[in-house]
């Protein structure tokens, strides 16, 4: 039951159907059943968002923060695995698809309203 947020430096408004494309590529990775993985979307306005260096301006990120059960025990396969779903449904390169995982939910997070442990 993972939850999913997604943010998207970009200017454009998505597509109405965005977040359910999203959540159908990254439930699998998760291996999460159908309609157990919940993806909200956030647009984050360029002016809004920097990088040190000389960045390409026309490499808009993406942020992909995860709150599971439990984390994937091998971040090391799973987090390029969920950068390319992500970066294939928003046509954006892997490099570009930033995962990060929050602690477990087990014990914190009342997942449809139902606490676990």
């Amino acid at each position: 039951m993972p939850i999913i947020t997604v943010e998207l430096v970009d200017d454009e408004e998505p597509s109405p159907a965005l977040a359910t494309e999203l959540a159908a590529a990254i439930g699998p990775v998760l291996g999460a059943p159908d309609g157990e993985t919940w993806v909200r979307l956030h647009l984050l306005p360029p002016a809004r968002y920097g990088e040190s260096g000389d960045a390409d301006p026309t490499i808009r990120p993406a942020f992909v923060t995860i709150i599971a059960y439990r984390k994937p025990d091998d971040l090391a396969t799973v987090a390029p695995a969920l950068a390319g779903a992500v970066g294939a449904v928003l046509d954006r390169p892997p490099q570009s698809v930033h995962v990060i995982f929050e602690p477990d939910g087990a014990g914190r997070v009342a997942f449809g309203g139902r606490p676990v442990d």
